[in-house]
C-alpha cells in the first residue's frame, strides 16, 4: 500500500486491504478517507483539494476501483457492494452508492462533465456539478455511464451501455439506453440464477428482500 499526503488535518483510516495494489494520494487539507476490509486487484484514491470525504465500506470485492474527489466532494460505497471495474469522478458534489450493489465493467460515475459548457449569450455555465445517488441492491450494467443529477432507487437495474443523467429511476425498475429511459417496473435482481427469488438458492439477503417488498407495498 502506498500513501502520499501533502497537506494538514487529513485523516486516513485503512482497515484493509493492505497490498501494493492500493494507492492513496491526498493533496489538500482537512480531508477524510476511510477504507473497509475487502480484496482488490487495484484500488486508487486521489483527493485534490480541501474538505473531501471518501468512505468505502466492507465491500465484497473491488477488482478495479478508481476514486477521484475534488472541491469538497463526498463519495461513499456501502457494505457488501461488489465492483468489477469502476471509475468515480466526484467534483464539488456527492456520489453515494448503497449496500449490496453490483457494478460491472467498466462503469463510469461522474458528478461533473470535466469541462465547462457555457451559454454564449449570458456566459453562464449550463453543466453545473450535481449529485449521484444510488440506492441499495442496485445493478449497474457493463459500460454504463451514470452522471450528475441522477437518483436510482433501491433494487433497480441499469442496462449495459446506458447513459443516465438528470434522471430519477424508481425503485425496482429497469432503465436502459442512451439516453436511458424506464423500461420496466416491479422487478429486481439476484446474484444467482435461482428459478425463483424466494427459493433457498437465491442469494438475495432477507433484509434486502424485506426492504424491497415493504417499499413496494407502501408505494402501491
Amino acid at each position: 500500500m502506498q500513501i502520499e499526503e501533502k497537506g494538514s488535518g487529513n485523516v486516513i483510516n485503512v482497515a484493509g486491504p493492505r497490498s501494493r495494489a492500493v494507492t492513496i494520494t491526498v493533496t489538500g487539507n482537512n480531508n477524510r478517507i476511510s477504507v473497509g476490509n475487502f480484496s482488490t486487484g487495484g484500488l486508487s484514491i486521489t483527493v485534490d483539494g480541501d474538505g473531501c470525504e471518501i468512505h468505502l465500506g466492507n465491500l465484497r470485492f473491488a477488482k478495479k476501483l478508481s476514486v477521484l474527489a475534488k472541491a469538497g466532494a463526498k463519495v461513499s460505497i456501502g457494505d457488501k457492494t461488489s465492483v468489477m471495474n469502476a471509475s468515480i469522478f466526484a467534483i464539488g458534489s456527492q456520489v453515494s452508492i448503497g449496500q449490496d450493489c453490483m457494478l460491472s465493467f467498466p462503469v463510469n460515475i461522474r458528478t461533473h462533465d470535466g469541462h465547462g459548457i457555457y451559454d454564449i449569450h449570458t456566459g453562464n455555465m449550463v453543466n453545473q456539478a450535481g449529485p449521484v445517488e444510488i440506492g441499495d441492491h442496485v445493478w449497474i450494467g457493463m459500460q454504463s455511464i451514470v452522471c450528475r443529477g441522477t437518483r436510482i432507487g433501491n433494487g433497480s437495474i441499469i442496462g449495459a451501455r446506458s447513459y443516465v443523467q438528470n434522471m430519477t429511476v424508481p425503485a425496482c425498475s429497469i432503465a436502459a439506453g442512451s439516453p436511458a429511459r424506464i423500461l420496466k417496473h416491479d422487478v429486481t435482481w439476484d446474484r444467482s440464477m435461482a428459478g425463483n427469488l424466494f427459493d433457498e438458492t437465491a442469494m438475495i439477503s432477507g433484509d434486502i428482500l424485506s426492504l424491497l417488498t415493504d417499499q413496494h407495498d407502501k408505494v402501491s
